[in-house]
């Protein structure tokens, strides 16, 4: 039986042209993502897994440096 990666929901940064960050649901619950490589093949989940508001709370904080 295959298994199945969660595909992250990947967010594009404009000062950069890169997607290097992103949000992984699984279960109810939401990470940040962090990507390892240009093509976002593999990435490294960088927080907790928390609700969907404060994963994204979270992702503005890092978009803020």
């Amino acid at each position: 039986m295959a298994v199945m990666k969660p595909e992250p929901l990947w967010v594009f940064d404009p000062s950069t042209y890169f997607v290097g960050y992103g949000l992984l649901p699984l279960g109810g619950k939401w990470a940040v993502v962090k990507a390892r490589n240009y093509n976002r093949e593999d990435y490294d989940v960088i927080t907790d897994w928390v609700d969907k508001p404060t994963a994204i709370g979270f992702l503005k904080l890092l978009k803020e440096k």
